[in-house]
């Protein structure tokens, strides 16, 4: 199942994207061919498809494809060296693949430049990540990284501000004013960020909530604060 792709957003987007390569299309039988004509379509049985995905709700539309491209910290540095307003985001090692689907539709919704993730102990881009995104997966740049501390330091450098969450502080989230160049650190589900993540970062908030509950899944916060830094 990892190298494939279904739904019919989630495959129009990938043809217009560089970050997969189709090889072949499969539509079930009561799908139209809209594709180009050079594409290598075949009609299969709903059946197929359902296997494909493992019963997902595929829409009758599955794509064949050849890898994922992430960009590296030296892809991100000249890409975006030139520009002077941009918001980035660390995932401190989110590993449910829907969670992380979820986040980066956010992020691309509210205009998140790039995600960072580590190269292993996170959730990596998977047929679950393109479905729960909406394509955005295929919109925005994830850059892989082997250390995360190291990044903060390398961000800064290139006048990024960090700012982190942590429920232990006082700070809420509707006082920061962030920064033209910011990164948002967002912390795993079970653990939050991590304490190293935390010293290095330049602010600490928290979102401020009602009824004595301080307990939002990691999608859920991601999307409240990509909203603020939008504003």
């Amino acid at each position: 199942m990892e190298n494939y792709i279904y739904g019919k957003n989630v495959v129009k987007i990938a043809l217009d994207s560089k970050k997969v390569n189709i090889k072949e299309i499969y539509l079930s039988e009561n799908v139209s061919n809209d594709f180009d004509s050079k594409l290598n379509v075949k009609y299969v049985k709903k059946s197929f498809l359902d296997d494909l995905t493992h019963k997902a709700n595929h829409q009758g539309i599955v794509a064949k494809i050849e890898g994922y491209n992430y960009l590296g910290f030296s892809d991100f540095e000249s890409k975006y060296k030139d520009k002077d307003q941009i918001n980035v985001a660390i995932l401190d090692q989110i590993t449910d693949a829907g969670n992380f689907g979820a986040i980066i539709r956010s992020a691309y919704s509210f205009g998140v430049d790039a995600i960072f993730i580590l190269d292993k102990r996170q959730s990596l881009v998977t047929p679950v990540t393109h479905k729960t995104s909406a394509g955005a997966s295929l919109l925005i740049d994830i850059v892989k990284v082997k250390n995360l501390n190291n990044l903060t330091s390398k961000l800064k450098d290139l006048g990024f501000w960090i700012y982190a969450t942590d429920l232990k502080t006082n700070d809420y989230l509707s006082d920061v004013d962030f920064d033209k160049k910011s990164c948002v650190v967002i912390g795993s589900e079970g653990k939050g960020v991590s304490p190293l993540l935390l010293k290095n970062s330049d602010f600490i908030f928290k979102i401020k909530m009602k009824n004595n509950f301080d307990s939002l899944n990691a999608s859920v916060a991601a999307s409240i604060i990509f909203h603020h830094l939008s504003k």
